[in-house]
């Protein structure tokens, strides 16, 4: 499943120090952005039972993901959880329910979400959590519209390197690798 890959890199964001997100270039507020090689994340941690930590990304082609894990969760890794549900600025997002996940002790959840999510996220006041009729949290969007735009800049910025990288690839494409190297013949 595609959530699991995308949050491998969300674990080793989550392992950095705050200090060293927050002193990325792509800051915004209090929400902490970083560049990944094929995606940006944005985090953000919140006061309550078990303090909640949120972890948006997005992708190189548009799409994006979140997770939320909580210390006193106690969701398990890699089951199905069909009746998660995320509400923001009045829009429902269930999908296919999200998939447990285990982060430094902390254990929650992972969703795949379409593009118009962050757009969402930037304007809503609240992002609120069910499982079933079960609220599991209600999250503050106070600042993410910044950190939904921390999340764009940085996503151009990775695009950029990618672009630059191919540049490079294609600029020696024609030459051979061992040009002195012996040519076998077929004999």
């Amino acid at each position: 499943m595609r959530v699991t890959t995308v949050f491998f890199s969300a674990l080793i964001a989550l392992a950095l120090p705050s200090t060293v997100l927050a002193s990325a270039p792509t800051g915004a507020g209090d929400w902490d952005a970083a560049p990944f090689p094929d995606r940006c994340l944005t985090v953000e941690d919140f006061d309550g039972p078990g303090e909640t930590q949120l972890v948006l990304a997005l992708e190189l082609d548009g799409s994006s993901s979140l997770m939320l894990t909580n210390a006193g969760w106690s969701s398990v890794a890699d089951q199905q959880y069909p009746s998660l549900a995320v509400l923001v600025n009045g829009n429902v997002y269930d999908g296919a329910g999200g998939v447990g996940v285990e982060v430094l002790g902390r254990k929650g959840f992972a969703m795949n979400m379409p593009a118009e999510f962050l757009n969402d996220v930037a304007a809503g006041r609240a992002l609120d959590v069910y499982l079933g009729d079960q609220v599991v949290d209600s999250l503050s969007l106070t600042g993410s519209a910044d950190g939904v735009s921390a999340l764009r800049r940085c996503i151009v910025g990775v695009r950029r390197e990618h672009e630059a990288a191919e540049r490079e690839r294609r600029r020696f494409e024609g030459l051979p690798r061992d040009p002195f190297a012996p040519k076998h013949t077929g004999n």
